[in-house]
């Protein structure tokens, strides 16, 4: 490096350095002084930012970043293969059109409606047909003629829940299986809802009430959550659309006949286990 104090100078530079040379020492304000002094005895001095290049992430951005993802990515998996056995198209009896979601099926199409029959599809059954769909090992839903419903969601083996499904008209007849303990089958109507955790029963909805059969176990029948009660096997509880006190009875004769046929039928579906 040159030294330029015995170096011949220019103008220009000679005058450079006589301005330098006159300007005066710059000081820091007494305030901010003292406020770095304390900061400084005291230890709360900031650390200066990292450089892009030495940044190294904390523990909490990690743990976002690795961790957060792989556990939703293993839960996703948990669910996928916690899926249960999903609704089939058991039989259809009769002749007529169909309508699932809709579109019109004739009930001759069996590879098509089974198809299109699966969870959350909307049915409308005509005068003269009837359907069985069935989860295996775990619930039968008959079907009858001139019926509107809604299939629950399929079951889940872990994740066990309330399997919801919808009667607008018409009526169904339901039996739970070996597999189903541990979910539960609501049943809504425009007068209520009916929440089975095991048994047999039917569902009938009329225009202006609905009527439930629970031929053994028990279910919970009521116009809301809050108004469930449980009504025993042998017994039946009509909910009217023109706000009438419901009504407790014993099923009646043909009704509890067309529930023996319909379960002693089924007894083979459910055989493996029973």
């Amino acid at each position: 490096m040159t030294d330029r104090e015995d170096t011949q100078l220019t103008p220009e530079e000679e005058s450079l350095r006589e301005e330098i040379r006159g300007l005066t020492e710059l000081q820091a304000a007494p305030d901010f002084r003292e406020r770095l002094l304390q900061r400084f005895a005291s230890g709360s001095l900031d650390e200066p930012p990292s450089s892009p290049e030495t940044a190294r992430p904390s523990p909490g951005r990690w743990w976002r970043r690795t961790l957060v993802p792989a556990c939703a990515a293993a839960l996703f998996v948990l669910v996928l293969l916690s899926q249960g056995p999903p609704w089939s198209l058991l039989s259809v009896t009769g002749e007529g059109e169909i309508v699932v979601n809709d579109t019109a099926v004739s009930a001759s199409q069996r590879n098509e409606l089974a198809r299109l029959i699966g969870p959350r599809a909307h049915i409308k059954v005509p005068e003269g047909v009837q359907l069985q769909l069935v989860c295996p090992d775990v619930v039968l839903v008959q079907v009858t003629p001139n019926t509107e419903m809604t299939v629950p969601q399929a079951p889940r083996r872990w994740f066990k829940g309330t399997l919801e499904g919808w009667v607008g008209k018409g009526e169904i007849l339901v039996r739970t299986g070996p597999g189903f303990p541990g979910q539960e089958l609501m049943i809504e109507t425009s007068e209520g809802r009916i929440v089975v955790s095991g048994t047999t029963i039917s569902v009938y909805k009329a225009d202006d009430f609905t009527c439930v059969c629970v031929l053994n176990g028990k279910a919970l029948i009521g116009k809301d959550v809050a108004s469930l009660e449980a009504v025993p096997g042998g017994m039946r509880k009509v909910m009217f659309a023109d706000g009438r006190p419901p009504l407790v009875t014993e099923i009646a004769t043909e009704h509890e006949e067309g529930l023996r046929r319909f379960e002693a039928e089924s007894r083979g579906i459910f055989r493996e286990r029973e």
